[in-house]
């Protein structure tokens, strides 16, 4: 059984916490496109559910190349979606969600191998990202970066042998 409540209709009713309350899945918008009868309003919306939409397509793209069996597969997917988070940062130069498309083309160039990109693209995130909902994860993931490009920096470094057994 599905049930809708219009937030515009039931202003003094809270559905999402009489389902917690029932224990029932419930979902929520944050987005709401014509909750002022303007125009302007609805157009501006409009962009951001654009916006929205553009960093959701993104992130999705990271996911599928991520499972992809297929190594030349899975590059050409994470090759396409950085340009798809290149394209949302030159697109969104002034976007709430800058952060989170930062982080996400940094964890695609990190699973790609691309260390130096996603060195280069988490240094930006600490730059333009203040406050962000993604600092702790930034952080984690950029020490990761630095791991990899030092256990690969010791590894150039050694013998050919010990190189094999390293990888």
């Amino acid at each position: 059984v599905l049930f809708y409540v219009d937030r515009a209709t039931a202003l003094d009713f809270d559905a999402g916490e009489m389902a917690k309350g029932a224990r029932v899945r419930a979902v929520h918008r944050d987005l709401f496109i014509d909750e002022v009868d303007n125009r302007a309003t609805v157009e501006k919306k409009l962009w951001e559910l654009a916006e929205l939409a553009a960093l959701y397509m993104a992130a999705a793209q990271v996911g599928i190349a991520g499972a992809e069996k297929t190594p030349e597969n899975r590059a050409k997917l994470f090759k396409e979606s950085i340009t798809s988070y290149d394209e949302y940062l030159a697109k969104f130069k002034e976007s709430k969600s800058r952060g989170d498309a930062l982080y996400g083309k940094a964890s695609a160039q990190y699973q790609s191998d691309d260390l130096e990109g996603a060195e280069k693209t988490l240094r930006q995130f600490k730059k333009e990202a203040i406050k962000s909902s993604l600092e702790t994860e930034a952080n984690y993931l950029f020490a990761r970066v630095m791991a990899s490009q030092a256990r690969n920096f010791l590894v150039d470094k050694k013998s050919p042998e010990a190189q094999a057994s390293a990888k």
